[in-house]
């Protein structure tokens, strides 16, 4: 008698379609979901890329439109790294940077830039963000002089071995702000020497001549092509031709507003003490012409605990405080 085949070996519980059924329906939907959450991982990833392109693209208008920052910023916010991936704390940070925030933008971004590992973007950022915190710090020299220190050491970092106007820009008013002439002279040469003919390489042979002289002409300044972002130690200059083309009220209105914009720069503190004197000179009121000295002398002050004891505008600014 020949056997039967179900007694040889049981049969496989795979081929019942009791069985199947449920292992199919458990595939399905875990198909399903696993392909939901890759959906929305890549979504989150699309969306994530999206904020940050158009936050550099928005930047990177002549005239940034307010609105749609302030909408981009909600966006890079609620991403769940918004606190912690560098790439989303740049996005914010410049976008701080832009609105004059310039303490939240050093919040957001100054650990990010001070790592070892930190890429060159992340340092020129960085570079930004301190030349504009400290040419609003008005508090201890030593913290000032390490700031300015710092925007050269991340700049030069950037740069990695290949020069560049801006940065090479940034450097000499870092150093021009902390009174370090020769070390801004060296800057200057690579300037010369690599970018005679950019706008940042005319703007700096225009300033270190008045910085030796104190004479140029407004037209010679107002002629030079615009660098891309704002240097404050123009708009000092401009004020100074301002003053010296004999239109002494707009002079001193001009200088009234980079004063409380820029109060850690130097050569504005001294384009302020010169203006506010050419003004007191010509006033004709007692109490107007002593509020005016007054200010310049808060200029002076500023200026003599800063600079070195061999600063050759010292002289200078004595000439200026005698005058009664």
């Amino acid at each position: 008698m020949s056997k039967s085949p179900s007694r040889g070996r049981s049969a496989s519980p795979f081929a019942n379609p009791r069985v199947l059924l449920p292992i199919g329906l458990v595939v399905a939907v875990a198909g399903y979901f696993g392909f939901t959450w890759w959906k929305g991982v890549a979504d989150a990833a699309a969306e994530r890329r999206r904020l940050l392109d158009d936050t550099a693209r928005e930047l990177q208008q002549e005239r940034p439109d307010d609105g749609a920052l302030s909408k981009l910023m909600a966006g890079l916010k609620q991403q769940p790294d918004a606190k912690t991936a560098a790439d989303l704390l740049a996005a914010q940070a410049s976008i701080e940077l832009w609105r004059g925030s310039v303490e939240r933008a050093y919040e957001l971004f100054g650990a990010v830039a001070a790592r070892p590992e930190a890429s060159n973007d992340e340092l020129h950022l960085g570079a930004r963000i301190l030349m504009a915190r400290q040419q609003g710090f008005t508090g201890e020299i030593a913290e000032s002089a390490t700031m300015l220190q710092q925007v050269i050491t991340y700049t030069e970092r950037a740069m990695d071995g290949s020069d560049d106007a801006a940065d090479l820009l940034r450097c000499w008013q870092a150093a021009e702000r902390g009174f370090d002439h020769a070390r801004a002279d060296g800057f200057a040469g690579q300037l010369a020497a690599g970018f005679a003919q950019t706008a940042e390489g005319r703007l700096v042979q225009l300033l270190r001549g008045v910085l030796a002289t104190g004479e140029f002409g407004l037209s010679q300044l107002e002629a030079l092509p615009p660098v891309a972002t704002k240097v404050v130690e123009r708009d000092a200059v401009h004020a100074l031709g301002v003053l010296q083309a004999g239109r002494v009220e707009d002079a001193f209105q001009e200088i009234s507003a980079q004063l409380l914009a820029a109060p850690g720069v130097w050569l504005v503190r001294h384009a302020a003490a010169i203006t506010f004197l050419t003004k007191a000179v010509a006033c004709q009121v007692p109490e107007e012409r002593a509020r005016l000295l007054a200010r310049r002398d808060e200029q002076l002050d500023w200026l003599a605990a800063r600079a070195p004891v061999d600063e050759p505008l010292r002289a200078k600014w004595t000439q200026m405080r005698a005058v009664r």
